[in-house]
């Protein structure tokens, strides 16, 4: 979960996003190991039969070495996905 600020008076006060609802996109990616494909696509079915709208990113079959992909690639993935 990704959390925001909201200020009030001189303090930054944390607040949650709000929650995921039917036909919102979630994204599957893999920020450290490789996953094994199987749970992969075990996982984005359950989220389409719930609802959701599933993208798998680019780097989660990857391999370098034991991760998905080269650091940097990742890094750089992951925060596409933030903005």
């Amino acid at each position: 979960m990704i959390l925001t600020t909201a200020t009030a008076g001189a303090q930054s006060l944390p607040q949650a996003p709000e929650f995921l609802k039917k036909g919102d996109k979630v994204v599957i990616m893999s920020p450290a190991s490789t996953p094994v494909k199987a749970k992969v696509d075990g996982a984005a079915q359950t989220l389409r039969d719930w609802g959701f709208k599933v993208e798998e990113s680019k780097m989660t079959l990857n391999r370098h070495h034991m991760y998905a992909g080269h650091p940097d690639a990742r890094t750089e993935e992951f925060l596409k996905y933030l903005r």
